[in-house]
């Protein structure tokens, strides 16, 4: 395993991986574990741990590790405007959803930070809302992990992907029980 990549994506329902021969370019596994979470609104991190603790290949050692972090939870912002220590007045400002606005109140009753990637192809940074819970159980299983939020790896995998074509593209990314 010290000679492959280990792709991460966690959410609140559940984790998946895959696993990659760098050299051949070739996947060798991938798995989708559902998590047992109750409350639904908050990560649940004693699922997730015994998860880790459990699965053999989640235990191994890798040469990199990434992860992506799924939550509808995230904005982008132009980097102009963008400033830090207004995380949670952008957030606010701009999640609104038939569940609510973003509470930067409940936020803080469920300890976490604000996170941000900066995606330069846009001049934007996509904030979100990071659980610490997951942040404390990615870094204490892996050194140098690479954390993003799933919608930046979206967004610049597609602007990639498009880059230099000039026509209208509707891109839908579906998840068990929502969609971008």
């Amino acid at each position: 395993s010290e000679a492959y990549h280990l792709s991460i994506q966690l959410c609140k329902t559940g984790i998946a991986y895959s696993v990659l021969d760098i050299e051949r370019n070739k996947y060798l596994a991938i798995e989708n574990i559902e998590l047992n979470n109750p409350l639904g609104f908050t990560f649940p991190v004693d699922a997730a741990q015994r998860t880790f603790n459990d699965n053999s290949v989640l235990r191994s050692k890798f040469k990199s590790v990434s992860a992506a972090y799924v939550d509808n939870q995230a904005t982008l912002v132009p980097s102009a405007i963008f400033d830090e220590g207004k995380a949670g007045e952008f957030l606010q400002l701009n999640l609104n959803n038939e569940k609510g606005t973003f509470d930067a109140g409940l936020a803080s009753t469920h300890k976490g930070e604000f996170a941000n990637d900066t995606l330069s192809e846009l001049k934007s940074v996509n904030l979100y809302y990071f659980s610490e819970e997951a942040k404390n159980l990615l870094q204490g299983a892996y050194q140098n992990i690479v954390i993003r939020h799933h919608s930046s790896i979206l967004i610049q995998s597609a602007m990639l992907r498009y880059k230099n074509q000039h026509k209208k593209v509707l891109l839908v990314h579906f998840h068990k029980d929502s969609f971008e």
